[in-house]
């Protein structure tokens, strides 16, 4: 909702740049050089060891903290140093 607000020139904001890959690559929009960004965050997956994990869940969890930690990484280093060179 806030991208699409920024968007409608409706004003700025902080949005996590992971769900902003499509609107950067195209130009929908910018991104603005501030102090102290971009703001790095740990991201965590949570389960119950003790419980039993489905097979699909199990194969989530094995993407988010294998492939997914990788792919999210190169994303985000891949459109900072696009915007770096837009600026």
């Amino acid at each position: 909702m806030a991208k699409h607000a920024v968007m409608s020139r409706l004003g700025i904001s902080l949005t996590s740049m992971h769900t902003l890959f499509l609107e950067l690559s195209t130009g929908a929009l910018v991104r603005l050089d501030v102090d102290h960004t971009p703001i790095v965050r740990t991201w965590y997956v949570v389960y119950h060891p003790e419980r039993w994990l489905p097979p699909a869940a199990a194969a989530f969890r094995d993407y988010l903290l294998d492939e997914g930690a990788r792919k999210v990484e190169a994303d985000t280093r891949a459109l900072l140093e696009a915007s770096a060179r837009a600026s």
